[in-house]
């Protein structure tokens, strides 16, 4: 994954963006000894040890626990610290909290030199491994047995399962520990409720405008239209006549326009990277001034480093008796010098979402 250039950044046409893809794939090809780019089940952790505390992880609405939304493996070939780096984005599963402008989403970014502690300096086979992975985070503590982050909090009965929070260990006694727990112990199936669903992100150059394409333009445009009316169909009435009126009154916004045609270049696409570049905006509204991204801790101004599409909704089952996480555009921003962690033992440094609704 590259840096734009200022010239090609301010030309808004180039190609260095990047897309991710959803695609399916087997389960242990998505752990941390393959550094995987992802959506969804547990996050694979890069710094093995020192995990992200369950606080720096709780809604900034209502509290709650964020649920794991995707990671992408993005290593800094030029800066030697950064040969492996890894940005992990968690949300807020309560479609009320989607809808605020900020607070409910939350990134952390961690980076590795090529010697470390926890990985070998050559690539590894991939392959299914047999038994316990000594490249996995739950090698060196306890995980949540319901969404995979830091567990500090053991079942007090069996003392065999941990979990993050108190929400996670009763959504887990819930759907099945509490049978488990009297039989020996074991955790329940509270990660199939709350986990979302489990698949790989493939990576691809954006195609350039006019290279030739196995699908018309006409045919694009169709292919998202397509995936915006199962959208729509998936929602009440009400929410029908909300989308009807918003798409009325984008009629008129040259900024979605140009979001809608350049995404119809790939419809199915749910990530755009282009490190240093700029956001392809969904809205003329709600854009950040540049005094809206806070500077890094360190000193040093954030920039963009990649967003997360609304395609990417169709592939999470967040929809709720009507009610659904929603957004425009996820905006992350991160650290332009890609800073070390000044306190070794809090290697997961803490990134600005920008968060556009349509």
């Amino acid at each position: 994954m590259a840096a734009a250039s200022e010239d090609k950044k301010a030309s808004g046409d180039h190609q260095d963006i990047q897309l991710g893809f959803v695609e399916r794939t087997e389960p242990w090809k998505l752990v941390s000894r393959y550094f995987p780019t992802k959506v969804g089940g547990r996050p694979a952790w890069l710094e093995l040890r020192h995990l992200p505390p369950s606080e720096a992880l709780r809604c900034g609405h209502c509290s709650a626990p964020l649920v794991f939304l995707c990671q992408l493996y993005a290593p800094i070939e030029e800066r030697a610290g950064c040969f492996h780096r890894t940005v992990f984005v968690f949300i807020c599963r309560r479609p009320e909290c989607s809808q605020r402008p900020s607070g409910g989403v939350a990134a952390l970014r961690c980076q590795l030199p090529l010697q470390n502690p926890y990985y070998p300096d050559t690539p590894q086979e991939e392959r299914p491994l047999l038994g316990p992975d000594e490249h996995s985070a739950e090698h060196h503590v306890t995980l949540c047995a319901v969404c995979g982050c830091l567990g500090t909090k053991n079942c007090s009965i069996c003392k065999k399962v941990y979990y993050c929070s108190r929400e996670h260990q009763a959504i887990d006694w819930k759907h099945g520990h509490k049978k488990k727990c009297k039989e020996g112990g074991g955790a329940g199936s509270g990660s199939q409720k709350f986990l979302l669903p489990e698949s790989e992100v493939v990576i691809e150059d954006e195609p350039a405008d006019s290279k030739k394409r196995e699908k018309t333009e006409e045919e694009r445009m169709a292919d998202y239209a397509s995936l915006i009316k199962d959208k729509i169909e998936a929602l009440p009435d009400a929410d029908v006549d909300e989308l009807d009126k918003m798409a009325s009154s984008s009629g008129d916004d040259p900024v979605f326009a140009r979001f809608r045609k350049r995404v119809a270049r790939e419809p199915e696409q749910v990530i755009r990277y282009w490190r240093g570049g700029a956001p392809l905006w969904v809205s003329k509204d709600h854009q950040p001034a540049e005094t809206d991204i806070p500077d890094c801790s360190c000193g040093a101004k954030r920039h963009f480093e990649f967003q997360i599409l609304p395609q990417l909704l169709n592939h999470l089952d967040l929809d709720e008796m009507g009610d659904s996480v929603d957004w425009g555009t996820l905006a992350v921003y991160t650290c332009s010098e890609s800073c070390e962690a000044a306190d070794p033992e809090r290697p997961y440094r803490e990134e600005f979402v920008w968060k556009q609704q349509l």
